[in-house]
Parts: C-alpha cells; structure tokens; sequence
C-alpha cells in the first residue's frame, strides 16, 4: 500500500480525478473501444472515501502516522466514463462527508428515484491517542444528502442508535431503515424532501432473543417486508413494519429466524421479490460464500428442516471466497462479489490479491460465471444501469477499477481505472 507522504490528500478544494488506462495492454485496449459502446452508463456515480484511515490499516489494524490533512468526502462524478485519453473531462463534485471504512458494510444507500442518499457513518474520527482500529468509537451520524441537482449537497444530518454500519431507502423514498451494530438495534427514519423526520430504535436482538451485531438491511421491492442480516452469529430474519404512523411503528417478524453461517451481512432481493441473495465474510468459520433464500418456503438448511415459515436456504457458492460485498443488477440475474482473499486480515499473511466474481441467479440455485483479479482491498461494488459493466471499489489504490461482462457473463478488465482518493470503499450509480 501507498504510505502517507505519497497519499493523496483529499482536503483540496479542487480534487482532480483521472481516468486511467492501465499500462498492460492498455493502448490495444484503447483502440478496441474507439467504436465501443461508453462505460457505465446511469446518472451519477456516487463514492465515500474515508480519507483520515492509514494506508496499513488493514495490514495490522494499526492507526498511528494519519494524515492531519486527509478528510473524509463524497464523490460524485457524472457518467458516463471516458475510454480514452482525449475524451471530454468527467465532471466531478466532491463535499466532506464523515464516513467509516473500517467495519461498514452498505454506509451509503440510494433512494429508488436516485433523488437522495444516505451516508451512515460508523465510526468518529480517532483520537490522537488511539493505536488500533480496534479503540475507534461508535459514530452515531446519518446525512441525508441531495444528488437529484449538480453539484449535490448535504441536506440534513440526524443522530441514530450507535454504529449504522448499513442503509436502505423504502420504495417511496419517505422511509429508511439503518443497521446499528454496536447496541443489536435497528433505526427507522422518516425522511422528508430536505430533512430527516422522526427516528425510532427498535431492539432488533431482544425481539430475536440473541446476542447479535445487524449488518445489512434490504427492503422488498414492494416494501412489504424488511430483510434484515446480523453476523456473529449469522442470521437473516424478515419484519412487517407498518408505516402508517409516524413515531410508534408496528414492526413484527415474519416467520423464523434462519441460522447459518458467520457473518452475514449486503442482503439484496431480486427484482421480483421471490429471492434474496446475501453475503456471507466467513471469519473466522469457513463458511463463506454467496448464498440465495426463498423468503416464502418452509425453512430448510442444506435440506434438513429446521423450522416452518419462511425463509428457505436454496443454494450457497463457496467458490466465492470470503466475500466482503455483493451487488445485483438491475434485471436481478446477475450477483457480482468482491473479496479480498484473506481470511485474518491483522494476521499479517501475505496479501493474495482482490478478486471479483460474478454468478447468475437461477430459480434454485446460483451459477459461478467466472472471475477476475482486482486491487488487493476490494470493498464494495456496483453493475452500471445496463447491467453491462461492474464498478469494483479498491481501498488501497484509492480506485475504481472498471470491468465489463464477457459474452458468458464473466466479469473482464476494461484497463480503465479513476482514482477518487484514499480510503474508498463504497461506490452507488444512479439510473
């Protein structure tokens, strides 16, 4: 990883972003999609950069030699991207945004109508005298930020139950809901056209009866039903949450808990409604993978039942190791996962490298498509509005790396990498 000195520092005013063409290969690249169709079609790409991090963080969990000038920011560049040196300039914006790396899973969420977004920051800037990721304290902080104009703003910001570490917009846009690992809570937030409304803290690991950290929080396409994730120990449980009043929601389980897995955590429905797709890191079991539920069925795992409604285990892929985010495309058939191929990332093992790895979703099961490498610290990902190309966001480098989908739905480096700054580590696209 790049040290201090060579890091960017992202407190500029103006931050001059590049597009990139890779050194191997890159000109045969370039002539290639001279007639190509652009990359990344959509609106907007949205990124956080959780800039005061040092580089070697996730080499030795230590904290020391931050950069006092770094700050952490939101990025929003104008798509689509530019293929070529010479091609018009990405319009950029970037505003400072509190944001956490270290322990987030889904900190950024995207209303449906790409109007607004939400950042849910976990964790405080460090103190001068913490050593250790481990001494970062708990962050309370969501913003509500406005990307429907250029540049976008900040809007609003609210205090929520402690360590949001995960978000996800209603249907309508008027409700959010926010995993809070620190205290087993779920936050439920109204939100209006400028501001937060109410929020209300439900005791999500009382009502389950566990222990428990939530990681990741999906609503139905139709907003009937909340799936909600925790790790340690790995769950998925779903929740009717009446939304007819304002301050005192009715929120009720439906059916059972299902129990598998370590740490569980980017829930993500298909675009029907019959399936969810979640991610499980795997520390410190061997249980990792990427796995589909049907959240209407009797509950089975691996095909011994366990209880009686709903939510069924249908398939795991264990050929995708240790994933540490997953996105799903617009049409709902194609998950794509990043990982970083190290089990203990504070045991100081040599670093094999990022991968990213895409599988189709059938009915029953998920179909391993194929992979490719990535920067060594992939940390989230998402597909353009087409479902055409796949946006890895790479912690170390400060980059996105760009990949497009081969004719048997592979995941293939374009060459086309845009650094945003230090500390990436979520990336959205609006429509």
């Amino acid at each position: 990883m790049r040290g201090s000195r060579t890091r960017r520092r992202l407190s500029k005013s103006a931050v001059a972003l590049q597009c990139a063409l890779l050194a191997c290969g890159c000109k045969g690249a370039a002539a290639r999609r001279e007639n190509a169709d652009p990359l990344v079609r959509g609106s907007l790409m949205l990124t956080l950069e959780d800039g005061d991090l040092p580089p070697g963080v996730y080499a030795d969990g230590r904290i020391v030699g931050r950069d006092p000038d770094a700050r952490d920011t939101l990025t929003a560049l104008q798509l689509p991207v530019p293929q070529r040196r010479g091609d018009r300039q990405m319009p950029v914006s970037q505003i400072l945004a509190p944001n956490s790396a270290f322990g987030s899973a889904s900190s950024l969420a995207l209303s449906r109508n790409g109007l607004r977004a939400i950042v849910a920051t976990t964790h405080a800037s460090a103190a001068p005298s913490s050593q250790r990721a481990e001494e970062l304290q708990a962050s309370s902080e969501l913003q509500l930020i406005d990307v429907a104009l250029w540049p976008p703003k900040l809007l609003d910001t609210a205090e929520c139950a402690p360590a949001p570490v995960a978000a996800s917009f209603h249907p309508s846009g008027e409700r959010a809901a926010i995993a809070c690992r620190a205290t087993g809570r779920l936050t439920l937030a109204v939100v209006q056209e400028q501001r937060f409304g109410p929020l209300v803290i439900v005791d999500l690991a009382g009502a389950l009866g566990i222990d428990c950290e939530p990681s990741g929080v999906a609503w139905s396409p139709d907003g009937s039903l909340l799936c909600v994730t925790t790790g340690a120990p790995g769950t998925v449980s779903f929740w009717r949450v009446d939304l007819s009043t304002v301050t005192q929601p009715v929120v009720e389980q439906v059916g059972r808990t299902l129990q598998f897995g370590a740490y569980l955590r980017s829930p993500h429905w298909t675009l029907e409604g019959q399936r969810v797709v979640v991610a499980d890191v795997g520390w410190p079991s061997a249980s990792s993978g990427v796995y589909i539920l049907d959240p209407e069925g009797g509950v089975h795992l691996v095909g011994a039942p366990v209880g009686d409604a709903p939510a069924r285990l249908l398939h795991s892929s264990r050929l995708v190791p240790a994933p540490q985010a997953i996105a799903l495309d617009p049409a709902g058939r194609t998950v794509a996962s990043v990982a970083m191929r190290r089990q203990d990332l504070f045991a100081g093992s040599p670093r094999l490298g990022g991968i990213v790895s895409t599988l189709r979703v059938d009915p029953r099961s998920l179909q391993f498509l194929g992979s490719a490498p990535c920067g060594p610290l992939p940390h989230d990902a998402a597909f353009s509005s087409d479902g055409r190309d796949v946006v890895v966001a790479e912690f170390s480098s400060g980059s996105l790396e760009i990949f497009r989908l081969g004719e048997t739905g592979a995941p293939v480096f374009t060459g086309v990498r845009i650094e945003t700054g230090f500390g990436l580590h979520q990336v959205v696209i609006t429509p």
